[in-house]
């Protein structure tokens, strides 16, 4: 009607878009003979913002015999919209380590991180690892890590070698003691293989 006039909503949507300025237009056609069609140029400045995804929020190594090297891989993403800067990687206690420096992920790239746990006692170890990044709600990100060392199992074998003289047809039967003095369970087999002569 002649005088009144009407408000329009324009909703702009900046999910999953990546950061950078998008532009558009609203074409508002009418009947008015001057002007029937309307132009109004959109621009919409979209911030990027990096989001840091990992595979796991824990790892638990479980129980490792002291002094080996138990490893995993830990994977990292960015989910988000803007390139993630890791700058810093550190872990709270020595038995634990990753073996990686500094890195920076497009949004939708991946990271494989080896993380690896070494006891040297006999005793549970927890520690923290800790991702320091651009990621603007989660710039601090922890991954908890936890294991146990335990006491190997230690073979013993008597004797140690095994000798007999017999006449062709005949037989003997000779033992082997296996004892196992450390402190885990020992897992064994036998096999015979023939020297050549």
């Amino acid at each position: 009607a002649p005088g009144s006039s009407v408000i329009i909503p324009v909703n702009l949507n900046a999910a999953g878009l990546n950061g950078g300025s998008y532009t558009g237009q609203i074409e508002i056609r009418s009947n008015d003979p001057v002007t029937p069609v309307f132009l109004v140029p959109v621009t919409l400045h979209v911030t990027g913002a990096p989001n840091i995804v990992a595979g796991f929020q824990e790892i638990n190594f479980g129980e490792i015999y002291t002094h080996q090297v138990a490893d995993t891989t830990l994977v990292l993403t960015n989910t988000g919209t803007d390139n993630l800067v890791v700058s810093g990687i550190s872990v709270t206690h020595s038995a634990f380590n990753v073996s990686t420096t500094p890195f920076s992920l497009v949004p939708g790239e991946s990271e494989y991180l080896n993380v690896q746990f070494t006891p040297v006692g006999l005793t549970n170890y927890t520690a923290d690892l800790i991702l320091t990044s651009n990621d603007p709600d989660q710039g601090t990100f922890v991954i908890s890590l936890m294991g146990a060392g335990v006491e190997p199992p230690e073979i013993h074998v008597q004797p140690l070698t095994i000798e007999a003289d017999l006449i062709s047809g005949q037989r003997e039967v000779k033992t082997i003691t296996i004892e196992n003095t450390g402190g885990s369970a020992l897992k064994w087999r036998l096999e015979f293989s023939e020297n050549p002569e």
